[in-house]
C-alpha cells in the first residue's frame, strides 16, 4: 500500500467518525498537508530513480574506458607522436 492510499484510507476513516466540524477541518488540512508531503517524496524517489540510473551509465563508461586505456600498448618516454 502505497503512502498516498494510506492516506487515502485514512481520510475515509476520520470521515467516517463522529467528528465535529471543527475537527474535521483540521483533519482535513492536516491531510492536504499529508498528500503534498507525500507528493514531495514520490517526486524526490523518483529523482533519486534518475540518479541512480546516470550512476550506473557513469560506472558503465569508467569502465569501459579504464578498459581501452589498459588494453592499448604502452608507450615508452621515447617515442613521440607525429602530428
Amino acid at each position: 500500500m502505497t503512502l498516498k492510499e494510506e492516506l487515502a484510507f485514512l481520510r475515509g476513516f476520520t470521515a467516517a467518525s463522529q467528528l465535529s466540524g471543527e475537527e474535521r477541518e483540521i483533519f482535513k488540512k492536516f491531510f492536504d498537508f499529508l498528500d503534498a508531503v507525500a507528493d514531495s517524496i514520490e517526486k524526490l524517489n523518483q529523482r533519486v530513480d534518475d540518479f541512480d540510473v546516470t550512476c550506473d551509465y557513469l560506472e558503465d563508461r569508467i569502465e569501459t574506458v579504464e578498459d581501452e586505456l589498459y588494453s592499448r600498448p604502452e608507450h615508452t618516454g621515447d617515442e613521440r607522436e607525429e602530428v
